[in-house]
């Protein structure tokens, strides 16, 4: 398991389910939290913070094993702060030199962003149509964008 700061405040986080023995493309999940007021979480496990206080997310597997998993998660207040800035996920590899100067532009100018590695999450690249790295998606509620290659990532910064 990654080990994060404890320091570390994210306004949009995606939480990743994992189980053992089972084909990653094969694993499809249902998420749900306990208490909405406190954040949202999506169909991706992108969890969105609203308020400040505790919420627990809850992962159930939609296979015939149906396993469930739960987690608290504290929601501080700076992260609700932060929540009114854009979700995004940037699809990267790991020996892209492209994909680092896109996230270094991502970075300088404030975008807030989660990395994911395309080579790893091939579920989510098939979802989002991802052919190149890097790709940024840009969610808006249901709906999302994509820009591709650091030319168009550079021009969605200007944009935005």
């Amino acid at each position: 398991a990654a080990a994060t700061p404890e320091d570390a405040t994210w306004s949009h986080v995606r939480v990743l389910a994992d189980t053992a023995n089972t084909q990653r493309a094969m694993r499809v999940y249902a998420w749900s939290v306990d208490d909405n007021t406190v954040a949202d979480i999506n169909k991706e496990g992108v969890l969105t913070a609203k308020k400040a206080g505790k919420v627990k997310v809850t992962v159930t597997s939609r296979d015939e094993a149906q396993k469930t998993a739960t987690i608290e998660v504290e929601v501080k207040e700076e992260a609700v702060t932060n929540s009114t800035s854009i979700q995004a996920i940037l699809f990267k590899t790991m020996t892209c030199p492209n994909c680092k100067a896109a996230a270094a532009l991502l970075d300088k100018a404030g975008v807030s962003y989660q990395a994911l590695n395309a080579d790893e999450e091939r579920e989510l690249v098939e979802k989002y149509g991802i052919k190149q790295a890097p790709t940024l998606v840009v969610f808006d509620g249901d709906s999302f964008e994509k820009y591709r290659g650091v030319s168009d990532i550079k021009g969605f910064i200007m944009n935005n």
